[in-house]
């Protein structure tokens, strides 16, 4: 009889210790988790055949994982003269902020858990196309006046 409660009491306390550890990065700030139920990247190379310019260049898509009136700051390998970085809300275009020159974005946000988030590089004239695509060097989201720093997308250590 105590071997069956031993066993029980082992059992009970792996499924505890899983589901303590499966939810870990969803209350880190700093865990893009924590913002976002779903991420993806796609990168649509340039074809000069198809004449893809306005399609072709480097994605990534979010799905927000809660309701929040955010700042979110974007660090992305665009020029903003040879190439250029667009954020989307649902469909809709969002406009940057203030403008920080070079590479930076700067969006007021207000999510709402289910809003569909897309940014899209691009370049702006098919000369300086290439294979490599853009990266994302870093996002940034500040929220009732603290900002986290998102781990997957901090490529400036």
């Amino acid at each position: 009889m105590s071997k069956r409660i031993l066993l029980s009491a082992l059992s009970l306390l792996l499924a505890l210790t899983m589901l303590t550890l499966a939810g870990c990065g969803t209350n880190n700030p700093s865990d893009t988790k924590y913002w976002f139920s779903k991420s993806s990247t796609n990168f649509i190379p340039y074809d000069e055949d198809a004449n893809n310019l306005t399609e072709a260049g480097s994605y990534w898509c979010f799905t927000a994982a809660r309701d929040k009136d955010v700042t979110m700051n974007l660090r992305i390998g665009v020029d903003n003269y040879t190439s250029a970085a667009y954020l989307y809300v649902n469909g809709e275009q969002v406009k940057s902020e203030t403008d920080t020159g070079i590479y930076t974005y700067v969006y007021k946000l207000s999510l709402n858990k289910g809003d569909e988030i897309k940014i899209h590089a691009f370049w702006v004239n098919p000369l300086y196309a290439n294979e490599s695509g853009f990266e994302i060097q870093q996002i940034t989201m500040t929220y009732d006046g603290s900002t986290y720093i998102l781990t997957e997308f901090d490529n400036l250590k």
